[in-house]
């Protein structure tokens, strides 16, 4: 990861991430960089002393999507481990503290390699690589480290490598069909 300064270019720093990710991209938030890496690992860094702050402690993971963020919490999406031909077994979406890392809820069979997006009304939004569903849940959880599923439409393919795009009141998602789908 490179550090440049955005009026000038000029270079500031690099930071290692030993292994990269190769679909899943920085975002910032907080004044803090989260970002997958190689995979397996998910971070939070501080940009200006280029200090880990907090890894989330959710082991046998694979993060490879660009997460989202609002209000001080961060959106995970991950693969849960790899059957035969290297087919993913599981999916899951979780919600961590921007602040420290720490899980508020897990929602489990939505995400994978699908990243998600953050709408109006305490709502959360995202496909999964393991089911042919796009899902909505409730962003805030129920304190009890779950998350309400408030609805879910069958698509005819799984999602991956594809992010939703909210526009005008509806989604839309890119299945790994080759079909835009548009959800009111």
């Amino acid at each position: 990861m490179y550090k440049f300064n955005k009026k000038t270019g000029e270079y500031i720093w690099k930071y290692q991430l030993s292994g990269g990710s190769d679909s899943g991209s920085p975002i910032s938030g907080e004044g803090k960089i989260f970002l997958p890496v190689g995979g397996g690992t998910f971070r939070c860094l501080n940009p200006e002393t280029k200090t880990v702050e907090w890894t989330p402690q959710l082991t046998g993971k694979m993060y490879n999507v660009t997460p989202g963020y609002h209000d001080g919490n961060v959106f995970l999406s991950c693969l849960n481990g790899r059957g035969l031909g290297g087919i993913p077994i599981g999916a899951e979406v979780f919600n961590v503290n921007a602040s420290n890392g720490e899980l508020n809820w897990t929602f489990n069979g939505g995400g994978g390699l699908t990243g998600p997006v953050i709408g109006d009304n305490n709502r959360v939004y995202f496909a999964s690589t393991v089911t042919p569903y796009f899902y909505c849940v409730d962003r805030n959880g129920n304190g009890d480290g779950t998350t309400n599923l408030l609805w879910k439409v069958r698509m005819d393919n799984k999602v991956e490598e594809s992010v939703p795009a909210i526009y005008n009141g509806k989604i839309y998602i890119l299945n790994s069909g080759g079909y835009l789908v548009c959800i009111k």
